[in-house]
């Protein structure tokens, strides 16, 4: 809400000719918007395209200076739109991959060369042989789940 009403803000009283403004983010992690380069952190520049007057019309005409304000703001507000909309799909892409590791870790931990005797409760240990297939089994589980893994951390 906050970007929001500094948008239309910055929309309403600059002086709404095509030029620089600035994104930056505080130690709050609040994302600003500005056509003056903050002092003390780090900016990025953005460009936003404001469309030209087709026909010629005097600058002093109120109407003009509405209509320029009006799209202005519109562009101001699609950009922080879309801009928080890329930071929200990134942010789940990265909590897709953490929760894959997590499953990855779960996995490979998860494996035991025993079963459990369902009536005394103890370990029964497989023959050799037996041992072998349940250990290339779980590799390949493990060897699927990696493929999962890195589908899930790869950036698109």
């Amino acid at each position: 809400m906050k970007t929001f009403l500094l948008l239309i803000t910055l929309a309403t009283t600059s002086c709404l000719a095509e030029g620089k403004y600035y994104k930056w983010t505080d130690k709050q992690g609040n994302i600003h918007y500005s056509e003056t380069k903050p002092e003390n952190s780090p900016s990025s520049e953005i460009s936003i395209n404001i469309s030209k007057p087709t026909s010629v019309v005097s600058t002093s005409d109120p109407r003009e200076k509405s209509d320029r304000k009006k799209e202005t703001s519109y562009k101001l507000k699609k950009f922080a739109e879309q801009d928080q909309y890329r930071r929200e799909k990134a942010k789940a892409r990265k909590l897709r991959c953490i929760k894959a590791k997590q499953s990855m870790a779960k996995l490979k931990a998860s494996f035991t060369p025993y079963s459990i005797d369902p009536i005394s409760g103890g370990r029964i240990y497989p023959s050799s042989h037996t041992a072998s297939k349940i250990q290339a089994r779980q590799q390949e589980r493990i060897r699927k789940k990696q493929i999962l893994v890195s589908k899930a951390c790869q950036r698109r």
